[in-house]
């Protein structure tokens, strides 16, 4: 078994073809790219990876935590990636904030093994978006949609991940008001 590759350029290039899908979110949903969403939640993720980076290691290839891993770095920043699943994601600004209550979680229960870092943050991340849509929004698409939007080679590896997080939630998915009123407010306050 091979570590996963990395989240392709050619794959996010092809899911531009998910543009013509995206108008449909300008009347749906209406994002200021500035706006303060963005920045938090690509704060938050910094700040995990910076503050992982000389813990979490590669895990052993055989090692399911591998499944999050890229090879090598990704060529574009955390910030363009948060600003393309935000635009192209069509959920919720509350999908955000539980995502980011899921990836504490998973590194919590995972251990070091999980702890996100540059290498899997993209992976980590999109999973949890995934889960967060499907728990809080309405509609919700298929998982190959969502591999197409977070730039992922296949409908197989989205359903690898998602079974994968799935797992090391022990599929607890519910998030109370207060812890997430607790999560929204600090996400707000960086």
């Amino acid at each position: 078994m091979e570590i996963s590759c990395s989240v392709s350029e050619s794959h996010l290039l092809e899911g531009d073809a998910l543009q013509r899908r995206s108008s449909r979110l300008s009347r749906k949903q209406s994002w200021d790219l500035n706006d303060t969403l963005q920045s938090s939640v690509t704060s938050a993720l910094d700040y995990l990876c910076k503050s992982n980076e000389p813990v979490g290691e590669v895990p052993h290839e055989l090692d399911s935590a591998s499944l999050f891993y890229s090879r090598a770095s990704q060529s574009f920043s955390l910030d363009w990636y948060v600003e393309r699943l935000i635009r192209r994601a069509e959920c919720s600004r509350s999908a955000f904030v539980l995502a980011l209550i899921y990836l504490l979680r998973v590194q919590d229960k995972g251990k070091e093994k999980y702890f996100v870092v540059e290498r899997n943050v993209h992976r980590l991340f999109l999973t949890a978006l995934v889960l967060a849509i499907k728990f809080l929004d309405e509609p919700i698409y298929d998982n190959g949609f969502y591999a197409r939007v977070g730039g992922l080679s296949s409908l197989r590896e989205m359903n690898d991940l998602e079974k994968e997080m799935l797992r090391v939630l022990n599929f607890d998915v519910f998030v109370s008001e207060d812890e997430y009123d607790y999560f929204k407010a600090m996400l707000l306050t960086q």
